[in-house]
């Protein structure tokens, strides 16, 4: 039988109800799912334990959006490329005086010039890197060249005496730049900025994948383009090549809004993966020297060229 509260009791359960919604925006604050939008919080690993094991195996479950830029009390690591004494020591105050104003933590490590910085530890990676082009040794952009070439793109934002230098910038796709000297209001607007695109850059969206050994989550950037074989579909990924069962279509369906368009009845690309079309192919980074070369039927030239021009458009990063 179910009990009417009295109307003493009302405000109480108003009380309660106020908390429970307080603790479910704070749950949606920190765990979120992709269709729901990106939260500016810390990144949050999405449990799968409690997904149907038979949706898994099949590969047919929605998957997920890991979000934010680190986990809880991670650092943002940060370098600083600076040959000036007294620069240097300005942007270290700055970053500590950011830091304390808006509640983040900073890893911050400081290179006089660009030759110690090419020569670190190999294992000494940074997600947003602050750069002087004029230095001796090895000049800023000829670091940032070097990192390009090397496939790094870390945040650059290039710190120049003259303006019209930081228009090399756009060569090495540098984030942003700031003229000397440098203000705190400037360079916490450039800080803010930076770390936000920093939080959209580790969105990484993942799909899971039923291998022997279990799930296995892939990251969709790390595929390069997956093929249809009789009745199995074969990706072709940074990690290797992986074997699922299921069709191109229901695959498709999955990765629709997410930069994957087909170009053959037998072939599913990743469109940020694509270097170059001619000759009715499309040349793909496959991690290989030459990339590989795919190609493209009539059938679905139209839609497949249709689709990279909207990518493109949306500012995918393909050099096509």
């Amino acid at each position: 039988m179910v009990k009417t509260p009295k109307s003493e009791d009302f405000p109480l359960l108003w009380e309660k109800v106020r908390a429970f919604c307080r603790q479910v925006t704070a749950c949606l604050n920190r765990f979120a799912c992709y269709p729901f939008g990106v939260p500016n919080q810390n990144e949050v690993t999405l449990k799968i334990s409690r997904t149907n094991k038979k949706q898994i195996a099949n590969n047919r479950f929605p998957w997920y959006n890991y979000t934010g830029i680190r986990g809880e009390g991670e650092m943002v690591r940060i370098a600083i490329l600076e040959d000036n004494a007294q620069c240097r020591k300005s942007l270290q105050s700055y970053l500590k005086k950011y830091a304390e104003e808006n509640q983040v933590q900073f890893d911050v490590t400081c290179y006089d010039n660009g030759m110690n910085f090419v020569c670190r530890e190999e294992d000494k990676q940074f997600d947003l890197i602050f750069m002087d082009i004029s230095m001796p040794y090895m000049n800023g952009m000829e670091v940032a060249r070097k990192m390009r070439a090397d496939g790094d793109d870390t945040f650059l934002i290039f710190i120049t005496s003259l303006a019209q230098y930081a228009i090399q910038g756009y060569e090495v796709d540098a984030l942003d730049f700031m003229v000397k000297p440098v203000g705190y209001f400037n360079f916490s607007l450039k800080l803010r900025k930076a770390l936000q695109k920093l939080a959209v850059k580790q969105v990484r969206p993942k799909i899971p994948i039923q291998t022997r050994d279990g799930v296995q989550m892939i990251e969709l950037d790390q595929i390069s383009y997956i093929e249809v074989r009789q009745h199995n579909l074969i990706l072709y990924t940074d990690l290797g090549e992986l074997t699922i069962r299921g069709t191109l279509k229901e695959m498709e369906g999955q990765l629709s809004g997410y930069g994957f368009a087909r170009c053959s009845n037998s072939y599913l690309v990743n469109l940020n993966r694509v270097i170059s079309i001619a000759n009715g192919q499309a040349k793909l980074q496959d991690g290989s020297e030459d990339g590989v070369w795919l190609t493209i039927s009539r059938r679905c030239k139209s839609s497949f060229e249709s689709s990279l021009v909207t990518y493109l458009g949306k500012g995918g990063s393909t050099s096509c």
